[in-house]
């Protein structure tokens, strides 16, 4: 550039002579151009003259190349030259005009590069250049164009991590936060350290692992106790206040927050409790409460269920002044056990069908005044019976179903219960419609139902209708002698009825011996008509009498033997035996028939089952004399044996059963049971599963054993339900006050 420079400064001086000789034409082999202050080099040096001297005109020629360089007289800057206010051979030589150029940038006419440096006037940004605009100036420089002498990142159009990868430019420390690669969420590049903010969203990992006090802020003295999971409250795009509280998060109790200061407490209106919020309170879903566990609650159960705080007595409530918990337990709201006492209606007013079960389909026919007959204290069965308030007759309650009917030994009559008696007083009658009366009058008037015949009555038949009406009874209409099995003399006495004269013969008094009703005058004599005992003659004196042999008896013969045959005696009359219960005395086999062989095993006290008056069958047994055991006799064939509907089980009836109180059964002795436990405890037959019992499809004995009902193991294997359908709090133990504060899937922690 120094060597073309002073070309130019020379060729700029010109010499007079050489101004003058315009004319003079030089030989081009001998002439010194460089004479003419602009001597001939490189290129210029190879042309002919008259490439510049135009017509052999060999006059002075301008000396600055755009003088001749303007694309006229010679080839000028073509039209992709750069923008330049410099002269020619600021940049250009004579040696060519392309190859010679040396830039100097200071001569452009422009500062923005990329007018020349676009690939085609100039080397442009390379293949691998960092994705930018073409402002090169704003890193480069044209001193030293590498390295740049600094980026702006204005002009940068990729993301950072395309330069700052750890190659073309900075990346990433090893200590950086695990994020994404994209910087410029957080840094800018003006002030690349600290950062301008934080793009959370660019953050991988928890925010514990940068906000642990050392890397970034961590939790304060002050912060609430949780573990380190911050997004499970906190939210990047508002730290302060929290977004939301992730309650699995907290590690104290609600109230270590949740006191008015750091959280909000309860509030003036909150019912009076105490404060464990999470006792009624989910985090989840805090208004309103998941449960009420009333343990938690002070006061009454009015001061909360008065219909504003909480649900109230209903209008359809049954009218009482009682307070709710005389009824109702927190447990269980349904009435636990009801206090009728606190009651202000009748019982219909309650007990209508529908508020309260009312009277069942088979209830009697009456008014709805139930307190008349039934009282709260036991409803069933009813104390007494207002029969005011019953309707209909007495028969269509007192049918032996609904109520008690005529027993076993009721008089036989029809069912007008009230032509005798009143319901005031059922016993005795007041009086008796002997037109409802069906029997004969002997089946009442036998001096234990009803009056019977007096002592001093003649003996005569039970037919009473014979001579008495129960219009008229006394006196009698008439007498029918066929009715009267008694001896003449007992009524012809002379008193009762004409006796005997005095003339009369000396005989006993049985008139009938030798008299009949039919024919008085019958002369003869007929001993077992006799009125007075045998004894009177037969007393081995006036005649004979009882021989050494006889049995220890009264001195009734004719209790026994007859006159016509005497011997055997006709019959026994036991009420003449004068050794009183021993029957074996006589019924040994040898005097009188002893027991049979087909006999139950017993002892010989013959008299604690057997009757004099009726042998066979027998009155009652007294088991105390049974020798063999119960099914010997009760075999269904000797005597009653187990029922169709017995439940399945041995033979050995005292096992369960008591001689004295046969049913119910004193006990059940379980190893005589055939048979599962469901076959009976049914709720039918015997107790059965309760309401409150855990779910299971297993058997009872699976838990249970016979000797104690209480279970010894229980087999969880068996249940059916969750663990928290038992175990909570009542049926089994539930969660301790120390449980750590979970949901109730019990089981997925605990086995059983």
């Amino acid at each position: 550039m120094l060597a073309l420079t002073l070309v130019f400064l020379c060729s700029s001086i010109v010499s007079p002579t050489v101004a003058n000789a315009a004319t003079v034409v030089p030989d081009v082999n001998t002439f010194d151009h460089l004479v003419t202050g602009f001597p001939l080099t490189g290129e210029h040096d190879l042309i002919d003259c008259e490439s510049c001297h135009l017509g052999g005109v060999f006059e002075v020629l301008p000396t600055q190349c755009a003088a001749c360089h303007d694309g006229v007289l010679a080839i000028g800057p073509s039209l992709s030259h750069i923008p330049t206010t410099a002269a020619c051979d600021f940049c250009h030589t004579t040696a060519g005009f392309a190859a010679s150029a040396i830039m100097d940038h200071s001569t452009i006419g422009t500062t923005v590069c990329a007018t020349c440096h676009n690939g085609i006037s100039a080397t442009g940004q390379s293949a691998n250049h960092i994705p930018a605009t073409n402002v090169c100036e704003a890193c480069h420089n044209t001193v030293n164009w590498v390295p740049s002498t600094g980026v702006d990142h204005a002009q940068v159009a990729g993301e950072c991590v395309s330069c700052h990868n750890g190659v073309i430019a900075t990346g990433k420390t090893p200590t950086h936060i695990d994020s994404s690669d994209l910087c410029e969420a957080c840094h800018n590049n003006t002030v690349w350290i600290p950062v301008a903010t934080v793009d959370h969203s660019q953050v991988n990992g928890s925010c514990g692992s940068c906000h642990d006090g050392a890397i970034a802020t961590g939790k304060n003295v002050d912060h609430i106790v949780t573990s380190n999971v911050c997004e499970a409250c906190h939210s990047a795009n508002a730290w302060i206040p929290v977004a939301t509280v992730d309650h699995n998060e907290t590690q104290g109790t609600c109230e270590s927050c949740h006191n008015g200061t750091l959280a909000t407490g309860k509030n003036a209106t909150h019912i009076d409790t105490s404060d464990q919020c999470n006792a009624c309170h989910s985090p989840v879903g805090w208004v309103p409460p998941t449960t009420v566990d009333h343990t938690q609650v002070n006061g009454t159960c009015e001061s909360c269920h008065d219909g504003v705080i909480a649900i109230g007595k209903g209008v359809n409530h049954v009218p009482t002044t009682d307070a709710c918990d005389v009824c109702h337990t927190t447990v269980d709201w349904f009435v636990a056990a009801f206090d009728h006492a606190g009651v202000t209606g009748a019982c219909v007013s309650c007990h209508d069908g529908v508020v309260a079960s009312g009277k069942s389909a088979t209830h009697i026919d009456t008014s709805d005044l139930c307190e008349t007959c039934h009282n709260t204290t036991l409803w069933i069965p009813s104390l007494a019976v207002d029969h005011n308030q019953v309707n209909g007759t007495c028969e269509s309650c007192h049918d032996g179903v609904v109520a008690s009917g005529k027993g076993a030994s009721h008089i036989l009559t029809g069912d007008v219960c009230n032509a005798c008696h009143v319901a005031t007083a059922w016993v005795p009658t007041t009086t008796v419609d002997h037109n409802e009366t069906q029997g004969p009058c002997i089946s009442c008037h036998d001096g234990v139902v009803a009056i019977g015949k007096s002592t001093t009555h003649i003996n005569a038949s039970d037919v009473c209708n014979a001579c008495h009406t129960p219009a008229g009874w006394v006196p009698t209409i008439g007498v029918d002698h066929a009715e009267v099995i008694g001896t003449c003399m007992s009524c012809h006495d002379g008193v009762i009825a004409t006796g005997k004269g005095v003339n009369h013969i000396p005989t006993t008094e049985v008139c009938e011996a030798c008299h009949t009703s039919v024919d008085w005058l019958v002369p003869a004599f007929d001993h077992t008509t006799t009125t007075d005992t045998c004894i009177t003659c037969h007393d081995g004196v006036t005649a004979m009498g009882k021989s050494a042999a006889h049995l220890d008896t009264s001195d009734v013969c004719e209790a026994c033997h007859i006159d016509t045959v005497w011997v055997p005696a006709s019959a026994v009359d036991h009420n003449e035996i004068t050794t009183v219960g021993v029957c074996e005395a006589c019924h040994d086999g040898v005097i009188a028939s002893d027991k049979s062989a087909a006999h139950i095993l017993t002892s010989d006290v013959c008299a604690t089952c057997h009757a004099t008056t009726a042998w066979v069958p027998v009155t009652t047994v007294d088991h105390n004399e049974t020798l063999g055991t119960c099914q010997s006799c009760h075999n269904g064939t000797d005597a009653t044996g187990q029922p169709v509907t017995h439940i399945a089980a041995t033979d050995q009836c005292n096992a369960c059963h008591s001689p004295i109180g046969w049913i119910p059964t004193t006990t059940v002795d379980h190893t005589q049971v055939n048979g599962t436990c469901e076959s009976c405890h049914d709720g039918v037959i015997a107790t059965g599963v309760g309401v409150s019992h855990v779910p299971t499809t297993e058997p009872c004995d699976v838990c249970h054993l016979v000797t104690t009902w209480l279970v010894p193991l229980f087999d969880h294997t068996t249940t059916t339900d969750a663990c928290v359908a038992c175990h909570e709090g009542t049926l089994a133990a539930g969660k301790s006050a120390t449980h750590i504060n979970t949901s109730d899937l019990c089981e997925t922690c605990h086995n059983d």
